[in-house]
């Protein structure tokens, strides 16, 4: 800041901010700063600046999704930070967020008492691949049950911990799908043992939305390597079953 002599002042001002590369999972997510939306999205804004990186600015993503409108958390743009990705949350609220892991609760309890029970149509939360799954699950094990007098299966669900801070979401194959982090804590004899053990088995769970139930369903469960970095944040959903 400095005076002039006419008695104007005048200022300097340091527009030499950086650029920030936005991405999302969803070209169409429309771009929002300080809270307030640009009427831009990320596929038109793909280098958003220049700005100032000392956490003055926050991004965040918005979409349209068939359960509503869903954001991202808010991100302070800050030193060093290059990209940012605001890909909204696979639910619109809390009540979104109690319901999908309701949905993950009850597949696992659900998917136990199914094959306790050898009864694959209890499960009501499943997509069709995962109960064809059961199906031949449970066929497998009468028949080890019967020619080899395996013991039956026994089980109990004790607990889960959802790691929502991990989540994946995006759309694949026409649908909605969330990947999320999900440790299974339960009591079973499926060992080569056969006896009652403790196990806290983490693995990716998928879940696909039904537009026309309006729900999300399980549809297929993968190994999660590396455990040990996930469950940890504060987003980190635990349930204990009694």
């Amino acid at each position: 800041l400095f005076a002039r002599e006419d008695g104007q002042a005048e200022v300097q001002v340091d527009l030499t901010g950086t650029y920030i590369r936005l991405m999302s999972n969803f070209k169409e997510t429309r771009v929002i700063v300080n809270g307030k939306p640009i009427n831009k999205t990320v596929e038109e804004v793909s280098e958003f600046g220049p700005v100032s990186r000392d956490g003055s600015i926050t991004l965040q993503g918005e979409g349209k999704f068939p359960w509503g409108t869903s954001r991202s958390d808010k991100i302070k743009v800050t030193e060093n930070m290059v990209a940012v990705d605001l890909t909204p949350k696979p639910y619109a609220d809390k009540k979104g967020k109690d319901q999908i892991v309701k949905t993950i609760n009850t597949f696992f309890k659900e998917w136990f008492a199914a094959k306790q029970g050898q009864d694959a149509s209890i499960l009501t939360v499943a997509g069709d691949d995962l109960k064809r799954e059961l199906v031949r699950d449970i066929e497998t094990k009468k028949s080890l049950v019967e020619s080899w007098g395996k013991e039956p299966f026994k089980g109990v669900v004790l607990g889960t911990r959802i790691d929502f801070d991990k989540l994946r979401f995006e759309y694949m194959d026409d649908h909605y799908v969330v990947q999320i982090p999900v440790e299974l804590h339960s009591k079973h004899n499926d060992n080569i043992q056969e006896r009652m053990e403790e196990e806290f088995d983490p693995k990716w769970l998928v879940l696909r939305y039904d537009e026309g139930g309006k729900r999300w369903l399980v549809h297929s469960e993968e190994v999660l390597f590396g455990s040990s970095e996930y469950f940890q944040g504060k987003n980190t959903v635990k349930t204990e079953f009694k």
